[in-house]
This record gives structure tokens, sequence and C-alpha cells, in this order.
């Protein structure tokens, strides 16, 4: 999955590389996004089901293309063999370099960094996730967008590695 993610960002660069202007983001802007992910969690003790993840994130451009988002998001469910229930969250702050373009479409690349906390039975942990993404913005009006992500996250709870994949789509406004 690490390799797909990558490819991924790098054909994001490829396809977003070129361009000029964008007249659906600049500087100043303020965007609301919600979210529904498909999560696919891993841990050397086993598969996570895959769920559905809420998220919902607030972000600013601070220049024409790089916009700060803040993220909050979760999920609730237990392990693949249904021996252990779960819930985490995390909150994140995201720094994306968005693609000029001169069309509604505009790709962008980022990083990821934030508070992750898992309850895992009795047990329960916070602790630092990272990670990065790739996606796209889709503007169908001047101030609503589609919006269509990739993301690869890591963390560790109880010293395992935790890897978490989500494929995201949702609804965003300029306000």
């Amino acid at each position: 999955m690490k390799k797909t993610l990558i490819c991924l960002m790098l054909l994001g660069l490829i396809i977003g590389g070129s361009g000029f202007a964008s007249a659906a983001v600049q500087k100043g802007d303020t965007t609301l996004t919600f979210d529904l992910a498909f999560t696919n969690t891993e841990t050397d003790y086993g598969t996570f089901d895959r769920n559905l993840t809420g998220r919902v994130a607030l972000g600013r451009f601070l220049t024409d293309n790089f916009q700060l988002e803040g993220i909050l998001s979760g999920v609730t469910g237990e392990m693949e063999d249904g021996a252990l229930d779960y819930t985490y969250g995390a909150f994140l702050l995201r720094p994306n370099f968005h693609f000029a373009t001169e069309t509604a479409t505009v790709p962008y690349i980022g990083a990821a960094a934030g508070i992750f906390h898992i309850e895992m039975g009795s047990a329960s942990e916070t602790s630092f996730i990272y990670g990065g993404q790739v996606g796209l913005k889709q503007f169908i009006r001047d101030n609503v967008f589609l919006q269509m992500e990739a993301s690869y996250l890591m963390t560790e709870v109880e010293g395992t590695d935790m890897d978490i994949f989500k494929i995201l789509v949702g609804l965003g406004f300029k306000l």
C-alpha cells in the first residue's frame, strides 16, 4: 500500500505540475469539507475491520497554492476476528500544496501530523500520527467542490506499528 500511495502522489505531481493560476482557489480562501473514508487499518496483531470513517476539515489558503488544514476524524469497530472492539480518533494539521490549474479540477499533495487516540477493550493510548495524502478538488460551483483523496497515516500503539490507509470522498465549501 505504501508503494501505491507513493505512485499516486507522483502521478499527482506529473499531472498537476504545470499551470499558471487557478481561479478555483486563491490566497485567503477558507474551506470546510465533510468526508467519508473507506478505511483499512493494519497492525502486527491483525487487521481491523474495514470501516467507513467520518471526517471534517477546516482549511485556509495562505497563498494561492498552500493550504493549512485542521482535521478531526474518528471510527469505531472491531478486529477482523471479532475478539476486540476499538474506537479511535485523530486531530491532524495538514499543509497541502494545490497545483495551479486553469480548470475547475485542482490536484493537491500534502503531509499530515497530529494526535491519535485509541481505545481497545479496556486499554487506551494517545500517540503521535503522521503521513501524507494526494487528492483532487473538483469545483462544481464557485464555492462548492467534490473532494477525492487517498491518504496513508502511520502511528505506534503499545509498541506496535499501525498503518491506516484511507480512500475519501467528500463535499466541500469555500466560506
